[in-house]
């Protein structure tokens, strides 16, 4: 395990991710003109500030078949002992995401700051989905057996949010390593959790054909 420790209130400039190929789509299905969508929609808060009450260390969980599974853990400062955990996982449809998108690094942060938990934050692979539910796994297998070490306050709680909450859901109850505790509470924004997905009816798969590339 390699750690690196950043300093409260650095971080990387959050990116827009999905949005920006979502948006003249929709902007066009909608019939809606530039003056309805101003020039801030949907992108990145510029003025946002990061917390300044947040440390952040780096790891990487070594030896997948993936390569290694960077986590990103987020304290908040002038707390001993331990705190709740939650172990987070981005969206990004299984084939984009990072763990520099609002959504996993803006989100980590806030919630540390203002829940005071630890949030750590997994960059899992987005090669495909059996890659990346493995990448989930393997990190929650380990972040819930080893949490106490990194600080947690017992087995910590399982999140995300879009593809991540489906992950998060899926490696922390339902396809769990055998052998580690499941999530104390689940934590998941606009995520898809149908056990079983039918092939879309004709009408909507003509529908579908029609949205833009990597999306």
């Amino acid at each position: 395990m390699v750690e690196q420790r950043i300093t409260a209130g650095e971080g990387p400039e959050v990116p827009l991710g999905g949005a920006a190929l979502l948006a003249p789509f929709l902007r066009a299905r909608l019939g809606l003109g530039q003056p309805h969508l101003p020039e801030t929609f949907l992108r990145s808060q510029q003025g946002w500030r990061p917390p300044q009450d947040v440390d952040t260390v780096h790891l990487h969980l070594p030896d997948t078949t993936t390569g290694t599974v960077p986590v990103r853990l987020y304290r908040p400062r002038g707390i001993t002992g331990g705190l709740p955990g939650l172990v987070w996982f981005h969206g990004g449809g299984f084939t984009h995401g990072s763990l520099d998108w609002g959504e996993a690094h803006v989100l980590a942060l806030e919630l540390a700051s203002h829940a005071r938990i630890i949030v750590a934050s997994v960059g899992y692979a987005t090669s495909s989905y059996p890659d990346a539910l493995r990448d989930a796994r393997r990190a929650w297998a380990w972040l819930a057996s080893a949490g106490e070490s990194l600080g947690m306050a017992g087995v910590p709680a399982a999140g995300g949010a879009s593809a991540g909450a489906s992950l998060a859901l899926s490696a922390s109850v339902a396809e769990r390593t055998p052998g580690t505790p499941a999530a104390t509470a689940f934590l998941g924004l606009y995520g898809l959790y149908h056990a079983r997905i039918s092939a879309p009816d004709p009408t909507t798969a003509r529908a579908l054909a029609d949205l833009p590339a990597g999306v």
